[in-house]
């Protein structure tokens, strides 16, 4: 059944749709009345509905709603800002791998924007990860932070958190399944192609990072990003 994010479900009624979403229910997946569809919130609320009306007319009507609880730990990857459609790529893939956080940092090495962009990368990153969350049939919004500077994303780590750099010039050892301890949230900060300076590496040292790098070979950003989620996956079920 085809899945849609929308906020703020109510528990009965009627739905009406943006112009985006009448857009794609339309004219990209021609839904036809009657049919019925998804609806998710992002926060553990998932509705049956059914399409009714026809044209730029259609609403959706809610036939069931269900609350979910999450349940588990938290898994934040924090990624060095790259150029923006590797960013995009990367926020999709990376709420389809089951990242709950991403924060986009600014290090000595990133590719920095202007900071008046930074808002409307912020907001387009979000929308990018709503459409993914649907399209994987995910229940829990993954939320893209502000961008921040390196120390103010230090200042973000919660208790009960796993700290790894993933960095390819810093050679500590592999990232592996077994490092993950199941009952901690995971912290991976990835930094640029250039890697972190020796400044930086001694900010997370005194975080108590632990430093490790992915393979052998020097990785894109967001390839990166998606090797590592899929290490915590494996981690999952191993």
């Amino acid at each position: 059944m085809r899945r849609f994010f929308i906020p703020n479900i109510p528990n009965i009624g009627h739905i009406d749709l943006d112009s985006d979403l009448k857009h794609r229910i339309i004219d990209v997946l021609r839904c036809n009345e009657g049919e019925e569809l998804e609806i998710l919130d992002g926060n553990g609320r998932l509705a049956k509905v059914v399409v009714l009306g026809k044209g730029k007319n259609i609403f959706l009507n809610i036939k069931e709603v269900k609350d979910i609880k999450k349940e588990g730990r938290q898994i934040i990857v924090a990624v060095s800002v790259i150029r923006r459609e590797r960013f995009d790529m990367m926020v999709e893939k990376a709420v389809e791998l089951g990242a709950d956080k991403i924060i986009p940092f600014v290090c000595e090495r990133s590719r920095p924007y202007g900071k008046d962009a930074y808002d409307k990368l912020k907001d387009r990153w979000q929308r990018i990860a709503d459409q993914a969350l649907s399209q994987c049939k995910r229940l829990f919004r993954c939320n893209v932070t502000d961008v921040h500077e390196l120390e103010d994303l230090i200042k973000q780590i919660q208790p009960n958190t796993q700290l790894f750099a993933l960095d390819p010039y810093k050679e500590k050892g592999f990232f592996i399944p077994s490092l993950i301890k199941k009952d901690k949230d995971v912290l991976c900060v990835i930094g640029p192609e250039g890697g972190f300076t020796e400044q930086e590496l001694k900010i997370f040292e005194k975080a108590n990072f632990g430093f490790y790098v992915l393979t052998n070979n020097i990785l894109r950003a967001e390839t990166a990003v998606m090797y590592a989620l899929s290490v915590i996956n494996v981690s999952n079920v191993s």
